[in-house]
């Protein structure tokens, strides 16, 4: 059994680090334009209104703890405090 998850962690290591490179090398090589060019495409083929663009969309946050490291709680959270003193 110790031998299995030995092999098993390994395995993990394996997996996590060709994961990153993969991710790594694939965002690297693609080109920003084509990418671009591709979405308008599909937009127009299905009568989508890009209007403002991806620039003005933020960045994902980053889950620290299980909590995001935004400042201000969301709306979820809001209502899930509401919900937990009316009970």
């Amino acid at each position: 059994m110790d031998k299995f998850e030995e092999q098993f962690d390994n395995l993990d290591v394996v997996t996590g680090y060709m994961g990153n490179a993969m991710d790594t090398s694939t965002a690297a090589s693609t080109p920003e334009d084509e990418v671009s060019s591709l979405i308008n495409m599909v937009a127009d083929e299905h009568g989508l209104a890009l209007s403002e663009g991806f620039e003005s969309v933020a960045p994902p946050t980053k889950v620290i703890g299980g909590k995001t490291a935004t400042a201000a709680p969301s709306d979820l959270e809001a209502r899930f405090a509401a919900l937990n003193k009316a009970t």
